[in-house]
């Protein structure tokens, strides 16, 4: 099986690797593949995490600030709220997906395609699966929301009492579970395995 390497379009032969092994391309030195050791077991445990994390992280306060006297809090929904009531659809409908919908579904797909490697469920629709979880992982964005947090935090601390509540770091672990787990999600060993698996029952059927 052979791929391009996606900077210099050398084409490589993608070969089996060991866990913990990183392979490169000869060319240009850039990375081709990694795997990562237990890398479906920390997809499940990142999965599950993620879905502990997903509901406070969006509903629970993030930061609540007191100025002489008035305390208020902020939420991911609420600040979705907030846009809409504003009239600023289109920007509440991107911090809507980006922040809420995408890790949600990264959620679902990826603890769905291991759960049917695990069980060894080469379903016809896996490849569509994991094309389709590798283009939405970009509109994945909590990172930038956290940095979008944090600056508000910096800006306003100097107007009055100003601290983080559970949500923050609801919302932390929720980013730190999907980095998690769409970087240990092993395209390559999946492909190989429905690829098997499929000729193997095309062969039999034939």
């Amino acid at each position: 099986m052979h791929t391009a390497c996606i900077e210099c379009d050398c084409i490589i032969s993608t070969m089996d690797i060991a866990e913990g092994e990183k392979l490169s391309c000869p060319q240009c030195g850039a990375s081709i593949r990694s795997r990562h050791k237990n890398a479906l077991e920390k997809v499940m445990a990142a999965a599950l995490a993620g879905t502990i994390f997903y509901i406070p992280a969006n509903v629970l306060p993030l930061m609540t600030l007191d100025i002489i006297g008035q305390t208020t809090s902020n939420t991911v929904l609420s600040g979705i709220t907030h846009l809409m009531d504003q009239r600023y659809w289109w920007m509440a409908f991107l911090v809507f997906l980006c922040t809420m919908l995408v890790p949600f579904i990264q959620i679902i797909l990826c603890s769905h395609i291991v759960f049917c490697y695990k069980t060894n469920r080469p379903h016809k629709y896996i490849p569509a699966l994991l094309k389709f979880e590798h283009h939405i992982k970009e509109w994945g964005m909590l990172e930038v929301y956290l940095l979008g947090v944090l600056v508000s935090f910096i800006k306003l601390i100097g107007m009055g009492g100003i601290s983080f509540d559970i949500g923050f770091y609801c919302f932390i672990g929720l980013m730190v579970s999907t980095i998690v787990m769409t970087t240990s999600l092993d395209h390559w060993a999946i492909w190989r395995w429905w690829e098997n698996n499929h000729y193997r029952a095309v062969n039999h059927h034939d």
